[in-house]
C-alpha cells in the first residue's frame, strides 16, 4: 500500500511541475492544445500558477482540508480537459491523457485518504 502511494504521488507531482513549467515556458505542445481547444493564449499560465499553488499545498504540511481543495482543482482541472477535448477534438489520443493522469490522481487521493499512515510506517 506504501508503494502505490508512493508512486502515485510522485507521478501527480511530476506531471503538475512538468506541466507547470511548460506552461511557464510557452511550450508549444501546449500553446498549440489551447489554441486547438479555442482558450485565450493565457490560460497556459493561469493554469501553471495554479498548479504551482497545488503543489505546495500537496508537498508542505499544511491543514488537511487546504490540501483537499487542492485535489479538487487538480480534478476540476482534469474534468474539464476531459470535456474539453471531447467537444473540440474527440480522439482518443486526445481524450485519453488525461483520463490516465485523473486515474493516477485517484489512485493517489485514494491511498492517501484510506490507508496511510506514514508517521507509524504502514
Amino acid at each position: 500500500m506504501k508503494k502505490i502511494y508512493y508512486v502515485s504521488y510522485g507521478v501527480v507531482i511530476l506531471w503538475m511541475v512538468s506541466s507547470s513549467i511548460g506552461a511557464f515556458l510557452k511550450v508549444d505542445d501546449i500553446a498549440n492544445a489551447i489554441e486547438l481547444l479555442g482558450y485565450p493564449a493565457y490560460f497556459p499560465m493561469l493554469l501553471g500558477i495554479g498548479k504551482v499553488i497545488g503543489i505546495l499545498l500537496l508537498i508542505l504540511p499544511v491543514d488537511k482540508n487546504l490540501k483537499e481543495w487542492a485535489f479538487a482543482g487538480i480534478h476540476i482541472e482534469l474534468f474539464s480537459a476531459i470535456f474539453s477535448y471531447a467537444l473540440a477534438a474527440p480522439s482518443i489520443e486526445n481524450i485519453s491523457p488525461p483520463i490516465v493522469i485523473l486515474i493516477i490522481v485517484q489512485i493517489y487521493y485514494w491511498s492517501r485518504k484510506h490507508g496511510i499512515d506514514l508517521k507509524k510506517g504502514a
